[in-house]
């Protein structure tokens, strides 16, 4: 790490670079300063694809060149996966430096670009079927990442975890600048509490899970909980410790009508809400439909209304049999308007299509 960055203050700037703008590469910048490399890079992949991908100390050049080519040929990362690693490795743990040096990736692109020593996690799970990539690089004229780098590094995943949870959540369109407004624009619950749960904002989204029962919210700042006990101590204690410098977390509450709501806790950078050891608490009923209801499936793809509401079944689940015993529609037909569908969204297949009409964070109307 760097002297004088205080980890406290590098775990501020990751959960700062959230809910910013150009917040992937702020985030590579921190990784890059807590492993003392003297590049890296954070890459999110969808269906082990990358889709998005950032560096710091790197040409915007070479990461094109990785992205596009290298990824796939990088020999260090089926071995890291073969051997299920879960945290910071080394790649002079995976592969001798003989062997290494014998690969194309190194010969074409690592010693190229003198990214030769490297440590990080090939796969940082931050959501069904989306993961992260995590890389700090050294050059050849340096030393390779000690024992001390690796567990410094290691330490801080959880917390890039949560961070890349809550920026995937809140998609885009949140950053500094709209701060509260942008909260309360979203679909799904936003609670920002204290560390003992007091509410200091709520969105509407979070009010009607309270009118409906779903969660026990006090807007007189006394707090709030879940509808069971149980599950209001797990919820606190993730809350009380995401305040103090926790990672948050992940957790599950039993909801109205035997639906389930799936929260995550990350704690909140000081400059979004001026206050220190606050807590951002997101609230997402897994009945919850697609972002897109069929008007604006319409606009932005110019669907026919058919097209929109089998895009729209699709999204939720259903299969074609289902959906076509419920319209009374043909399996080819179906088939049919299935194929124009993918073309005018221009996806691949199904599965592709269901993820991007799931990507964007559902917006209020």
């Amino acid at each position: 790490m760097a002297p004088g960055i205080r980890p406290d203050t590098i775990i501020g700037h990751i959960y700062d670079a959230a809910i910013a703008p150009g917040g992937l590469q702020r985030l590579a910048a921190s990784v890059m300063k807590v492993g003392g490399g003297s590049s890296a890079s954070v890459t999110v992949l969808r269906a082990d694809e990358p889709v998005e991908a950032m560096t710091c100390g790197l040409p915007d050049e070479v990461l094109q060149r990785y992205v596009t080519y290298y990824h796939r040929i990088n020999p260090m990362i089926p071995l890291a996966l073969a051997r299920n690693q879960t945290r910071v490795g080394r790649y002079s743990d995976l592969l001798s430096g003989s062997k290494y040096r014998q690969t194309e990736f190194y010969t074409d692109f690592s010693r190229v670009v003198d990214t030769v020593h490297v440590m990080g996690l090939p796969r940082l799970s931050i959501g069904a079927g989306t993961a992260a990539e995590i890389g700090v690089h050294r050059g050849a004229s340096q030393h390779d990442f000690s024992r001390r780098d690796i567990h410094r590094l290691e330490n801080l995943m959880p917390h890039l975890q949560r961070a890349l949870q809550l920026r995937q959540r809140l998609g885009s369109h949140l950053h500094t600048n709209v701060g509260l407004a942008a909260l309360e624009a979203f679909a799904f619950g936003c609670i920002i509490c204290d560390r003992s749960g007091r509410v200091w904002f709520a969105n509407s989204a979070a009010r009607a899970l309270e009118a409906d029962g779903q969660i026990t919210l006090a807007l007189s700042r006394h707090g709030f909980g879940a509808v069971h006990p149980a599950e209001s101590r797990r919820l606190a204690v993730l809350i009380g410790k995401a305040a103090i410098g926790g990672s948050g977390g992940v957790t599950i509450l039993g909801a109205a009508q035997g639906a389930r709501l799936f929260v995550l806790v990350t704690p909140l950078p000081p400059r979004f809400n001026g206050q220190p050891e606050q807590v951002l608490v997101t609230f997402r009923s897994e009945s919850s439909g697609p972002p897109f209801d069929a008007r604006k499936l319409r606009e932005l793809f110019e669907l026919t209304p058919a097209e929109g509401r089998l895009a729209l079944a699709l999204a939720a689940g259903r299969s074609v049999a289902e959906i076509g015993a419920e319209l009374c529609v043909s399996e080819n037909t179906l088939r049919t308007q299935i194929a124009s569908v993918l073309r005018k969204t221009e996806t691949a297949n199904q599965r592709e299509l269901v993820r991007i009409l799931n990507l964007p964070p559902p917006i209020r109307e």
